[in-house]
């Protein structure tokens, strides 16, 4: 029946719906400017779900094929750093399509192979320089570590490689004086000078990390010191 309270009542409501239309429009189109596309496509289906005519529908579909250029050029961009090998730069590409598309399997499968393309890269770089720093090549060795730590900043072996560089270059020692720094070091164990021949030792260590006949000396002259500690303590 006509009543002016009914009336009123149906005006408030009106009102209330389409004041919420309106908060939902704002912050979709805000969320759509932010490129956060998943945010922007659920407030603009709820605002449709209020008014499924609404004008929001054409921006919706605007929305949809922006996303569809993004991925497409993502992918593009993806695949054009495969190529050149330049996986960080690939797997960022693939992360921003996945961001777009979840289960995008194009993005899915070029990350998983990026990964082990970048793992492949890493584990060759650090081979040759390892090589390169067993046979005293010591700047090929720094360049192979160094491209290392670009693509992987973390990277363990390639730390540790650099840190024995740096110790090689203090110590002046080059490949090919293990033998003369290990002979030095049994002169002094010989005279008593135990400390001293400790450090010809790890001198030779630094060069040659797996050179056992100086790991166990170095051993032997330690428990030595360590004696003459507790004699004259006691």
């Amino acid at each position: 029946r006509e009543s002016a309270e009914i009336r009123r009542e149906l005006a408030a409501i009106d009102q209330a719906r389409n004041s919420k239309i309106d908060s939902l429009l704002s912050a979709a189109r805000k969320a759509r400017i932010d490129r956060d596309y998943a945010k922007a496509r659920t407030l603009y289906r709820r605002l449709l779900d209020y008014n499924p005519q609404h004008a929001a529908k054409t921006e919706l579909s605007a929305m949809e094929a922006e996303i569809d250029t993004s991925i497409a050029t993502a992918l593009n961009d993806a695949r054009r750093h495969m190529f050149n090998h330049k996986y960080q730069a690939a797997l960022s590409s693939y992360r921003e399509v996945l961001d777009l598309d979840p289960a995008n399997k194009d993005a899915l499968a070029g990350l998983e192979k990026g990964r082990n393309m970048l793992k492949s890269s890493i584990d060759g770089f650090v081979k040759s320089g390892q090589m390169a720093l067993d046979k005293g090549d010591f700047n090929a060795a720094e360049a192979d570590f160094n491209k290392v730590l670009t693509l992987d900043p973390y990277n363990s072996d390639a730390k540790e490689a650099l840190q024995r560089l740096e110790k090689i270059r203090l110590a002046g020692a080059r490949k090919g004086d293990e033998n003369k720094l290990y002979l030095r070091g049994i002169e002094l164990y010989t005279k008593g000078k135990y400390a001293e021949a400790v450090a010809a030792w790890q001198q030779v260590l630094v060069i040659s990390p797996n050179h056992d006949k100086a790991k166990m000396n170095i051993e032997k002259a330690q428990r030595k010191l360590q004696k003459i500690k507790e004699f004259q303590g006691g």
